[in-house]
């Protein structure tokens, strides 16, 4: 995951991850290298989408 967010040029600013049982959660909070955060609903569903695909490739 983080090597898939690196690739797309985004940097971690908090990484959060919680286990309930037998599932983990991972939350990440991320911004562009620039420091500018990704704003808008289409561009996080694209970057999710992106982010799907690389993982599951």
């Amino acid at each position: 995951i983080v090597e898939a967010l690196h690739e797309e040029g985004l940097d971690i600013r908090l990484a959060r991850i919680n286990t309930m049982g037998g599932e983990a959660r991972d939350v990440f909070t991320v911004r562009r290298a620039d420091g500018i955060p990704i704003r808008g609903e289409s561009d996080r569903a694209a970057l999710r989408q992106r982010l799907a695909d690389r993982l599951s490739g």
